[in-house]
């Protein structure tokens, strides 16, 4: 069975108070759900010059990659972003050639900016966005906008259990019971770390 897949867009690149590094946002197209990943510096004057439109002085290495593959007449078809292992994101290209499609590891920010440059979309797996999802609203504290870890913050095992609930319930709706049985066990992952 192919996995469900989701294309996602850059809806923004916010610099962090030192600039040496960024929170990068993809949104679904057809959703409300965005993941969040951070960037270093090179990448983030990369994401940046690629959303606004505005050309760096010196050319990035992605861009020196993106004309390469250009002049050799590989097309770009797509970037996935296909697991979350560890809290690391990762990511695929896929190149296309004389009819032959070729894959490649990639890092994110590396395929993303790949795929706004040569105007490639953007997927990633139903399943790998909504873990990221649950993982991102369960950490973050609404008031500061600083990540933490559910585990360590007793107010939060509460919450983070409430949105998996919810989580399991879309995915019960969406009959994605391998989805579902995931959650339960992060459930019961939550419940016993109190």
């Amino acid at each position: 069975m192919e996995k469900k897949k989701i294309e996602l867009y850059m809806a923004s690149i916010k610099p962090a108070d030192d600039l040496k590094t960024a929170l990068a946002t993809l949104k679904e197209i057809n959703g409300n759900r965005n993941l969040v990943f951070k960037v270093d510096e090179t990448d983030m004057y990369g994401l940046i010059s690629e959303f606004t439109g505005q050309v760096p002085q010196q050319p990035l290495l992605y861009s020196l990659f993106a004309g390469c593959l250009e002049m050799l007449k590989l097309q770009m078809t797509r970037t996935l972003l296909y697991k979350v292992e560890g809290g690391l994101l990762y990511a695929y290209i896929y190149l296309k050639v004389e009819g032959a499609l070729i894959r490649m590891d990639a890092r994110v920010s590396d395929a993303v900016l790949l795929a706004m440059r040569m105007k490639a979309p953007i997927f990633i797996y139903e399943d790998v966005l909504e873990a990221e999802v649950l993982r991102q609203e369960g950490i973050k504290d609404i008031e500061t906008g600083t990540m933490l870890l559910p585990d360590k913050d007793e107010f939060l095992i509460a919450d983070s259990i409430e949105i998996l609930k919810k989580a399991q319930e879309r995915a019960v709706q969406a009959e994605n019971y391998e989805l579902a049985a995931q959650l339960q066990q992060e459930i019961e992952k939550q419940k016993n770390s109190k």
